[in-house]
């Protein structure tokens, strides 16, 4: 039985993903062509992300696709809980970070300084000044 799902996001800059990746305690693990699931081959893939210092955590599979990087995961079990602990449901998570990356990214492209802060309801608000 298979639990990979998507996560709704089409990556397109690895730099900002390995830094959104970091940011959630995680690793981007470039030319790494599996990634481990509940099945019994390890998934495709062009680059993985794991949970770093857990071995055991199932990985998220950066899969080459015609618009960029689209990402699998499986959510089963302890295993899938333990990265889905980090994403968030649905990695919700991450996509948060990696837009904030990407955002990050673009200001300082444009000369920028860029400073972060969270909200009390988890809002991440961006001001960029130059």
């Amino acid at each position: 039985m298979s639990h990979v799902a998507t996560i709704e996001l089409i990556v397109k800059d690895l730099d900002a993903l390995e830094l959104a990746c970091k940011s959630l305690g995680l690793e981007l693990v470039r030319d790494q062509h599996t990634y481990q699931w509940y099945g019994r081959h390890l998934g495709k893939c062009s680059h993985a992300i794991r949970v770093a210092g857990n071995p055991s955590a199932y990985e998220v599979g950066v899969v080459q696709s015609q618009d960029g990087y689209t990402l699998l995961w499986d959510f089963y079990g302890s295993q899938g809980k333990a990265m889905q602990d980090c994403i968030g449901r649905d990695g919700l998570k991450l996509q948060d970070a990696y837009a904030t990356q990407v955002a990050i990214s673009h200001y300082q492209s444009q000369g920028y300084y860029v400073t972060t802060a969270v909200q009390e309801d988890g809002q991440i608000v961006l001001t960029a000044t130059r």
